[in-house]
C-alpha cells in the first residue's frame, strides 16, 4: 500500500473512495445513497450538520444527494467532520479497513478492530488472525531467500509484507486487548471476595 504522508485526512478518506469506486461496479449515486443512509442511521436528527434531500421523489433525492457527496469527493466543498465515518463506513469492509489503518497511521497509531461478540463472531476473528498470519509468512518468505530482510529485497514485497504483519499485529492486539479485559475483571473479583471474605 504507497503512503501519502502529506495528504490531509479529508484526502485520505476521498482517495480510499475513489479507489473503491474506480475499481467497482458502483455508481457515485449509488454510494452516496449508502452514506445518507448510514449517515442518517448513526447520527441524531436534531444534532445532523448535513442536510441530505429525503422524502420526495426518491431517484430526485438520489441524484441531489448524489451531487452533495460528489462535490465533497471533488473537493468543490469541505467535508464535515460528522460526514467521516459515515463515508468510510459506507465502502466495503476490506475498502473501509484499509481506510481506518491509513487515517491511524497519520497520528501513529494502530487501527485494531473490535473482536466480535459470540461464539460464531469470534470463531470468525480467530479464523481471520490464523489466516492473517498465514498471509504475513506467505508475503515474508520471498523476503527471506538469503535469511535476511534488508535493501535489496523487493520493494512491492517488503511493502506487502509490512501490510501483512500491521494486519496480524492489528487483529492480535484485538484479542490481547480483550484477554486482559478479562484478566481485570478477575483481579476485581478475586479482590471483592477477599474484602467480603
Amino acid at each position: 500500500m504507497k503512503r501519502h504522508p502529506h495528504e490531509t485526512r479529508s484526502e485520505c478518506i476521498i482517495r480510499h473512495v475513489r479507489v473503491f469506486l474506480r475499481g467497482s461496479a458502483m455508481s457515485e449515486q449509488s454510494y452516496a445513497a449508502d452514506v445518507v443512509e448510514v449517515y442518517h442511521a448513526r447520527t441524531p436528527a436534531g444534532r445532523r450538520c448535513m442536510k441530505f434531500h429525503e422524502g420526495g421523489d426518491p431517484y430526485r433525492d438520489m441524484r441531489a444527494n448524489g451531487q452533495i457527496i460528489g462535490r465533497i469527493l471533488n473537493g468543490d466543498v469541505k467535508m464535515p467532520v460528522d460526514l467521516e465515518e459515515s463515508l468510510i463506513l459506507a465502502l466495503p469492509e476490506e475498502d473501509a479497513r484499509l481506510c481506518w489503518v491509513d487515517l491511524a497511521e497519520r497520528v501513529g497509531r494502530l487501527s485494531v478492530a473490535h473482536p466480535q461478540d459470540g461464539i460464531e463472531g469470534m470463531t470468525a476473528d480467530l479464523g481471520r488472525l490464523a489466516s492473517d498470519f498465514g498471509q504475513f509468512f506467505e508475503s515474508a518468505g520471498p523476503l527471506l531467500h538469503d535469511l535476511s530482510i534488508d535493501a535489496r529485497d523487493d520493494r512491492a514485497q517488503l511493502m506487502q509484507a509490512r501490510d501483512r504483519a500491521r494486519q496480524l499485529v492489528a487483529q492480535a492486539s484485538g484479542f490481547v486487548h480483550e484477554i486482559s479485559e478479562a484478566l481485570r475483571e478477575q483481579d476485581h473479583a478475586r479482590t471483592h471476595l477477599r474484602e467480603v471474605g
